[in-house]
């Protein structure tokens, strides 16, 4: 989750000091690297969505800035009223197809956006992308096992770098929300369908 979170910030939202986020699914093992990572980097605002005010309250633990439960308020609209339109400047997003024309309208001029996942559908029907054009936005996928080996090693040895020790020396948190012996794969499967965690969710496999 740390690598897909780094190559989202740093390698296609290229996240500068003083812009603003937005980062999606914020609880989850990749959200909460992400906000960290966001952190470090000196991001300005680090706007969060999660659903439910013990995650966003743990994303707020994490660095976040802005918490919007997408229960009760509308991301887009928080981020341009708190940006006086502007928007930001990334947006690190897992849902795509149900949050595809909002991301559009929250970023910025010389926007990023990093596609991380389709839990919200894959297909995107009916979007204007005029915005895409004359905002001149940058969206682009980040499955990491359609990368070339030169791409994972260099990703790898850059996060070995810059972020492995802040981890090993407790800097940043490394959340596992749970763990579950290999036979019982369904029950974090069955945990995971609930959305009710935050950070990972830990199967261990047996080498007997």
């Amino acid at each position: 989750c740390w690598y897909t979170a780094y190559q989202a910030v740093h390698y296609i939202g290229a996240l500068q000091k003083g812009e603003d986020i937005l980062i999606h699914a914020a609880a989850g093992g990749v959200g909460t690297a992400a906000i960290q990572l966001a952190h470090m980097a000196g991001a300005r605002r680090i706007f969060v969505t999660a659903g439910s005010s013990d995650k966003l309250e743990y994303c707020r633990k994490l660095g976040a800035t802005h918490l919007i439960n997408y229960h009760e308020q509308k991301f887009k609209d928080v981020v341009l009223e708190v940006t006086e339109g502007r928007g930001v400047d990334v947006v690190c997003d897992y849902l795509l197809a149900s949050y595809f024309a909002d991301n559009i309208e929250a970023l910025a001029k010389d926007g990023r956006m990093s596609l991380q996942g389709t839990m919200g559908g894959a297909v995107v029907e009916k979007v204007n992308l005029a915005p895409v054009l004359f905002k001149r936005l940058r969206i682009e996928g980040s499955a990491l096992r359609s990368r070339s080996l030169e791409y994972q090693r260099t990703l790898s040895q850059t996060f070995q770098t810059h972020v492995l020790p802040m981890i090993e020396n407790k800097s940043v948190q490394w959340h596992i929300f749970k763990e579950f012996d290999w036979e019982n794969i369904k029950d974090a499967h069955r945990l995971m369908e609930q959305a009710q965690f935050t950070g990972k969710i830990v199967v261990k496999v047996s080498h007997e």
